[in-house]
């Protein structure tokens, strides 16, 4: 009986010359123009340091909801072509993107107890000790900053009227230092991702009642 050789697994592959890419991006209202650039500038960080050369090509729409992009690298005489498809859902990811601080505070709360109501966070902190934690950083972070801000603008008030100021006056500049300090620490909490990731989370439960309107569409 003629048996066919077996394929060694050491046997040599043949280089990929071409390939392609599909992309799909998180929750993050930034689009393909964005993602674009960002990949220009990270592949020319990484060509130089490896010495390798990476040319990306310019950005062209093959679709309503598809960017894509080329991309040469030559490794060591090896040259690959790839074809770079984004596809795009970050116009329904700007519906749920709330840009009020007070209307995302106000969901924030509705949401959060929705999760304990419904078992949610005793589930989670019984089984996920780490994602339970994780889901408490951006509430606590901002619990942290209401705090903060309202013990400085309170010290501040009093201060201004044990040394003589009148009551109104004084408490007038304990809430103006109360909000400055609540904005500088919104603007914090946001280079720190505390709000994308609070967005990200209350996006994800909203996912498991209902899928967002469009997103079965665009799926």
């Amino acid at each position: 009986m003629n048996r066919s050789p077996e394929v060694s697994s050491k046997a040599p592959q043949e280089p990929i010359r071409t390939r392609r890419v599909y992309y799909i991006g998180g929750f993050d209202p930034r689009g393909a123009v964005y993602y674009h650039r960002l990949y220009e500038e990270e592949a020319a960080k990484q060509g130089g340091n490896i010495g390798v050369h990476i040319e990306v090509g310019p950005r062209f729409k093959v679709a309503p909801h598809q960017d894509c992009w080329t991309i040469k690298s030559e490794w060591h005489g090896h040259t690959t072509t790839t074809d770079y498809c984004f596809l795009s859902w970050e116009d329904i990811v700007r519906e749920y993107w709330r840009p009020g601080i007070f209307s995302l505070l106000l969901t924030t709360i509705k949401g959060y107890i929705r999760f304990a109501r419904c078992g949610a966070l005793g589930r989670i902190r019984t089984n996920y000790r780490g994602p339970f934690y994780s889901g408490l950083y951006p509430i606590a972070f901002l619990a942290l900053v209401a705090a903060c801000s309202l013990v400085a603008g309170g010290t501040i008030a009093v201060m201004l009227a044990n040394s003589g100021l009148y009551a109104i006056p004084a408490c007038g500049l304990g809430l103006v230092v109360l909000a400055m300090c609540f904005r500088y620490g919104m603007k914090l909490a946001d280079r720190l991702g505390v709000l994308w990731l609070l967005k990200t989370y209350l996006f994800v439960y909203n996912l498991g009642e209902s899928l967002p309107h469009g997103l079965k569409e665009r799926i």
